[in-house]
């Protein structure tokens, strides 16, 4: 029951509204449209692991909901630590 309120918590502070910025982020900082939507597309895939590894270390999902939220963390960042296979074969131009 804990674990479900805390999935759907992260989903709620984290995964969802990064999914919406991840675009739009990478392209501001230069990386063409199509290799910006691949990333979100696969970080979108992804949430069920997310929402897994937050379960079993709820401290890096807090740490990475406060540095989204308060921008002490950029996009890439949280991504790349949240959902690595993501960044594989990435480069911004």
């Amino acid at each position: 029951m804990i674990q479900e309120i805390f999935a759907a918590l992260v989903a709620f502070f984290l995964v969802e509204p990064m999914q919406g910025h991840i675009v739009d982020s990478y392209v501001a900082n230069g990386m063409d449209r199509e290799q910006a939507t691949e990333i979100a597309t696969c970080f979108t895939d992804q949430t069920p692991a997310i929402l897994a590894q937050a379960g079993h270390d709820p401290m890096q999902a807090f740490t990475n909901a406060m540095n989204y939220w308060t921008g002490l963390s950029d996009i890439d960042a949280i991504v790349a630590d949240m959902a690595p296979q993501c960044m594989q074969n990435t480069e911004v131009v």
